[in-house]
């Protein structure tokens, strides 16, 4: 069965097993650097908040052997778990009281993202925009969140000055932050470094979701360049993570943008590129720039 075919199968499989007092739908769901997919959710009604269930996923696992039948009902069994167990549903999201400590930051590329920011409030930042989300922690402890858009500003009574304040404090000045020594991290897990031999170190939040986003912390690169006693490259590794390194092992910035280059188109998803630039933190003033 091809996807076309497939995904129009699992909505009615889904509907017939989820029962006549829910409303099943298929969305196409719209995520970074214009990036979409097939999502498909179960209501109670018409109106409720629950998690989207990729159906591409559910496709590779018909591919790997499971039936529709089989794959409808995880669906619904995962629909009724987080009902029964979450506090997604009972959460009034329209409460700023209970928003503003999940709200966070995150980094975008501008130039790829320019329709939806169209009405998602955000804040520009080198070649980047500034976004932000309400942190959801499921009951299974996966941590996501939803985009704020013009419309939740509108309903919370607050001004993007106010939620960008909130989200760095949230997510960046007090966030815990990991720094992995590169080779290292190559040796352990396999991972190629793409020829490049100098100390570099991945940087990211303790809970990789969004950990680019400590580029907003200036403090981190102060304390990176005293400790390099130089300036400090920044490579943007994805949404997820940054690389850095001292500016004096680096043999060139043109050949580190080809190399930036190669993999976001090989290794890193479609969705989860950050920047095709090289960023630079200057030692003796402070200033952080495209290199």
């Amino acid at each position: 069965m091809n996807y076309e075919a497939f995904k129009w199968h699992l909505l009615e499989e889904v509907k017939q097993q989820a029962g006549e007092s829910m409303t099943v739908r298929l969305h196409r769901i719209s995520r970074n650097n214009q990036v979409s997919y097939d999502g498909l959710s179960i209501h109670e009604g018409e109106s409720g908040t629950c998690p989207v269930i990729p159906v591409g996923m559910c496709y590779e696992d018909y591919n790997t052997g499971k039936t529709v039948t089989q794959i409808a009902e995880k669906i619904v069994t995962t629909h009724q778990y987080t009902k029964e167990r979450s506090f997604v549903e009972s959460v009034n999201y329209t409460e700023p009281a209970f928003i503003k400590p999940l709200l966070c930051p995150k980094l975008i590329n501008h130039a790829m993202n320019e329709v939806m920011l169209r009405d998602t409030p955000h804040m520009d930042f080198l070649d980047l925009a500034v976004v932000y989300y309400v942190k959801v922690t499921m009951p299974d402890g996966e941590v996501g969140g939803f985009l704020v858009k013009d419309r939740e500003l509108e309903s919370w009574g607050m001004t993007q000055e106010e939620v960008h304040e909130l989200a760095l404090e949230n997510g960046v000045n007090h966030a815990e932050v990991d720094l992995m020594d590169m080779a290292q991290l190559s040796l352990c897990t396999g991972l190629d470094n793409h020829g490049f031999n100098p100390p570099m170190y991945v940087m990211t939040t303790s809970a990789r979701l969004f950990g680019a986003s400590i580029l907003l912390n200036p403090q981190l690169f102060i304390a990176l360049a005293e400790a390099f006693g130089e300036d400090v490259l920044i490579i943007p590794s994805s949404i997820h993570e940054l690389i850095v390194m001292p500016e004096s092992y680096c043999s060139g910035i043109d050949n580190l943008r080809l190399t930036i280059k190669e993999v976001n188109s090989t290794e890193v998803e479609p969705d989860e590129v950050l920047s095709f630039n090289v960023y630079r933190y200057r030692r003796r003033d402070g200033v952080l720039e495209i290199a």
